[in-house]
């Protein structure tokens, strides 16, 4: 039988370089009607019998026939880009068309032109042409070493569009001789190529595929994961297709191998009772249908399985699927097994031998010899043995495959590891020159930073100065302050026991000289004690005011503030409100606090001015019963974001300063509404007022 396919096949060869040789020989003896009319015009005609190979309606004489003039056209064409991409168009409708010689010459020729005019593109499409010719073939080796090959120039064109979809057809044929692991990171290699462009169509494939390895590897829960991820991108794809029905059909082979048949079931009834299922695809129709048929068996459910079966085996063999047909002889003796009919199910399982040999079903074909060992009884040693044979000559030729795929990928990194090499030599030089200009790059960014860094030396020492200048005038103001009391109480004294000592004699004096009895003299000395009296009592009042005086407290740090305030309302006409405690002995707190809070104040209200451009400010000092000090400083300006707006060296002057007093600030700002800074600083607690820093007595003490 198979020698007589044979010399069929190679008569017909025979007869088409016949043809060809007699087509030749006639164009060599005339001019060609379509020559006249330019090369243009005879490119356009050869596109159009290319185009017309692909009718339906157009028979095999006739599709021979159009491609042989296009190949004799092609061939008075001058080696260029345009015959370069006719000559593939043409290779490739050989290989449609079934004609394996006339493809295998084209698709040389091609593969030969593209090289001479350096045209990648079209040379990795002749590799990527015969791989799927090969692989048509069932010649995995090859098939693997021309996606490698046309991958690999994708991948040097920067096309990861098709240099992913060649990787996904490595992993396909890896798969096919089960060479599952490899198969799997081949399959997310083409993953991460894709994703980033969106090729749903393509990422659908991939992840189908993912799946299938799964399943071939019994990683059930896995397989199911990447086929509902595989229907996620058909859902993005928006076009009516089988393929949605097809996932599901394949969903249900999962749980028929992990034998969740009723989940399987429920898988498959959405396939076949899908609208037109059976007239769109009805290879899938009957796929799906006699999936349907066997996991209701298995799940015990007789009625109707057969008639299911039998109507999935028509419809396989008005299609001529081989392939389904040896499925469905073999569930059919399955079927008929569990029904004790023995002869039917010898008869079904010896046409499931036949079409698994047929269509080349291996996997198949392993497990009908396993089921005719247990059906034919006589014949059971000759299967056992038949089984035995082709399950090793199965796994020799797997392996050699997997050699063969091994030093594919060994030559291919080998390829890369040179142009690596040679890249990194390239690359050298260009490191050099970068470290040049990166060194004198950090060279200025050196001394810049120097210059900067002294520069804010010097604004840290200026700040610093005058930092002690204003303690310096602080500390001044204290001095003549308490100067001015100590002399208002000497003038007091004074007053007390010099001036009102002698006034006291002169009264005294004056008592005395009442004893004179005259009216005149005693109305005199009556005025007279009588105005010294009062003098007596101004006097009095005078010394207790003094005294009073001496004792009062006077805020010369309030008196700082104040002078603050009125600069700037005299300089930037910024109007402003004062609010402190006056009962508080301000100038009690201490150096550090009143310094730092000078300053904090002073770096606010500057603010205010320069940056929120306010017309009126607020201040409010305030001490509460726990001795800590809080300082509210309002405006009325343009506000900032306060999340967003990036702390500048003022603010953050402020809070180190709130910091190294041990104290807290916040700062609340809104766009058009103003900004509020609100300091909150701990002092020391005084039983006795006399006791705080900078009263008279705490004076004297010291």
């Amino acid at each position: 039988m198979y020698v007589t396919v044979a010399l069929k096949q190679v008569i017909s060869k025979i007869a088409n370089l016949t043809a060809i040789l007699i087509l030749l020989h006639s164009c060599t003896n005339k001019d060609w009607q379509g020559k006249t009319s330019g090369q243009e015009s005879e490119s356009d005609s050869v596109l159009v019998w290319i185009e017309q190979v692909k009718g339906k309606e157009v028979s095999q004489n006739q599709k021979a026939d159009l491609l042989l003039r296009a190949y004799i056209s092609i061939k008075d064409y001058p080696e260029d880009s345009i015959k370069t991409k006719h000559l593939s168009k043409l290779s490739l409708a050989y290989m449609n068309f079934g004609d394996s010689l006339n493809f295998r010459r084209t698709n040389r020729d091609t593969k030969e032109l593209a090289q001479k005019t350096k045209d990648s593109i079209v040379e990795a499409e002749t590799y990527w042409d015969l791989a799927t010719f090969f692989k048509r073939h069932a010649i995995e080796d090859s098939a693997y070493y021309n996606y490698a090959k046309a991958q690999k120039i994708y991948s040097g064109l920067k096309d990861d569009f098709f240099a992913g979809r060649m990787l996904y057809n490595m992993a396909v044929v890896q798969g096919d001789v089960k060479n599952y692991t490899q198969a799997e990171i081949t399959t997310v290699k083409a993953i991460e190529l894709l994703k980033p462009l969106n090729k749903y169509r393509q990422l659908y494939n991939c992840y189908n595929y993912l799946a299938i390895i799964s399943n071939n590897l019994k990683e059930y829960n896995l397989a199911i994961e990447y086929h509902e991820k595989a229907l996620d991108y058909l859902e993005k794809l928006n076009e009516k297709s089988t393929l949605v029905q097809a996932s599901l059909n394949n969903i249900a082979v999962v749980y028929q191998e992990q034998g969740s048949h009723k989940k399987a079931i429920s898988y498959l009834n959405r396939v076949v009772s899908h609208d037109s299922i059976f007239y769109y695809d009805s290879r899938l129709y009957a796929q799906a249908l006699n999936n349907l048929a066997y996991n209701q068996f298995k799940l015990g459910i007789r009625k109707g399985v057969e008639n299911k079966l039998k109507r999935a085996l028509e419809i396989r063999d008005s299609i001529a699927d081989n392939y389904g047909k040896s499925v469905s002889h073999f569930y059919l003796s399955e079927y008929y097994l569990d029904q004790k009919e023995y002869p039917k199910a010898l008869g079904e399982a010896k046409k499931a031998k036949l079409f698994s040999e047929k269509s080349g079903n291996n996997k198949r074909l392993l497990e009908t010899l396993e089921l005719l060992t247990r059906l034919d009884k006589v014949n059971a040693v000759g299967y056992t043995q038949e089984y035995i044979q082709l399950n090793d000559s199965l796994q020799q030729e797997e392996r050699k495959l997997r050699n063969k795929f091994a030093r594919i990928r060994f030559e291919t990194n080998e390829t890369k590891a040179q142009n690596v090499l040679l890249a990194r030599q390239k690359q050298l030089w260009i490191g050099i020159a970068t470290i040049l200009l990166l060194l004198a790059l950090a060279t200025y960014m050196v001394v810049d930073q120097r210059a900067k860094n002294q520069k804010l030396r010097f604004q840290r020492e200026q700040q610093a100065s005058n930092e002690k200048i204003f303690n310096l005038l602080l500390s001044e103001g204290q001095k003549v302050e308490a100067a001015k009391k100590m002399e208002q109480k000497r003038i007091s004294e004074e007053l007390h026991d010099g001036v009102q000592g002698r006034i006291q004699g002169v009264r005294m004096v004056l008592l005395g000289l009442n004893k004179r009895v005259t009216p005149e003299a005693i109305t005199e000395r009556a005025g007279a004690i009588k105005e010294l009296k009062d003098i007596q009592e101004e006097v009095r009042a005078i010394s207790h005011e003094l005294s009073h005086s001496a004792y009062q407290k006077i805020h010369n740090f309030i008196r700082s503030i104040k002078d603050l305030l009125n600069g700037l309302e005299a300089s930037a006409g910024l109007q402003h409100t004062f609010q402190y405690d006056e009962g508080a002995n301000w100038d009690g707190l201490s150096g550090d606090i009143k310094i730092n809070l000078y300053r904090m104040v002073q770096e606010s209200l500057q603010n205010a001015v320069k940056h929120a451009q306010a017309k009126t400010v607020s201040l409010e000092f305030h001490i509460d019963e726990d001795n800590i000090l809080r300082v509210s400083i309002s405006d009325d300006g343009k506000g900032f974001q306060v999340k967003r707006g990036k702390k500048g060296i003022g603010l953050r002057n402020i809070a180190s300063r709130a910091e190294k007093l041990k104290g807290s600030w916040d700062i609340q700002s809104s766009v058009g509404k103003g900004t509020k800074v609100v300091l909150t600083i701990p002092v020391r607690k005084y039983d006795n007022p006399d006791e705080m820093e900078g009263s008279p007595r705490a004076l004297q003490e010291v």
